[in-house]
């Protein structure tokens, strides 16, 4: 089985997410989005400093983290720049649940775009008022739910959808690409994976085209 380290090409979102990351993760106008949210006291100098303090990282985790993490979740549900912190919070723990469900998958980067592909509608649609407290877990509980134990996203997965459709690469020049970019396309391949436009529809009910107006809106390249 190949490494979850081994990174080859765009075959993998996770290869895309990666490099959507390093280019947003320290870009001025992301940052100063992500201070306006005002989730910490704490000043914040990069999109990676803002997953420490949600609970990333190494050594013990701090009891606010918890808190942070709520307060992130709950801007997610309008904001698409909150998912996508969301969304990389979860990746070490959606690459553990990955490797868990391998064994059905040529490999463990097959099986976590599995769970790439219904995690922003598990982070859109989360009820952070019901479920306000072990935040990071609920999330991952809920896109392991979602991708390998409901019988309905199983058979989609493996009997209707075409693997080609998935794993097609996207062809853009990195150099022009938009950050959360990536999020359309990933949300692009869970609809043709069979999903219906309700459950990939974020809180407000805006599916995948009016995500990507929206974005349009929100957040120019800097």
């Amino acid at each position: 089985m190949r490494a979850m380290t081994s990174l080859p090409n765009n075959r993998y979102l996770l290869t895309r997410l990666q490099r959507e990351w390093t280019l947003i993760s320290s870009r001025r106008s992301s940052v100063e989005r992500a201070s306006a949210w005002r989730l910490t006291p704490r000043v914040i100098g990069s999109l990676d400093e803002l997953l420490v303090l949600t609970g990333l990282g190494p050594g013990p985790v701090d009891p606010s983290s918890d808190e942070t993490m709520r307060k992130l979740v709950a801007v997610a549900r309008h904001d698409d720049l909150a998912a996508r912190v969301v969304l990389q919070r979860m990746l070490p723990g959606l690459s553990t649940i990955a490797k868990r469900h391998s064994a059905g998958f040529n490999s463990q980067l097959d099986a976590l775009d599995e769970l790439l592909s219904v995690a922003w509608a598990v982070i859109r649609s989360f009820s952070i008022e019901t479920r306000d407290r072990y935040v990071i877990k609920n999330l991952l509980r809920d896109c392991e739910h979602q991708a390998f134990l409901k019988s309905r996203r199983r058979r989609m997965v493996h009997e209707l959808t075409d693997p080609a459709d998935l794993d097609a690469p996207m062809n853009v020049d990195e150099s022009d690409q938009e950050p959360l970019g990536t999020i359309v396309d990933l949300l692009g391949q869970a609809q043709k994976a069979g999903m219906a436009e309700a459950d990939i529809a974020n809180g407000d009910g805006v599916a995948v085209n009016d995500t990507e107006a929206r974005y349009g809106e929100n957040e120019s390249p800097a």
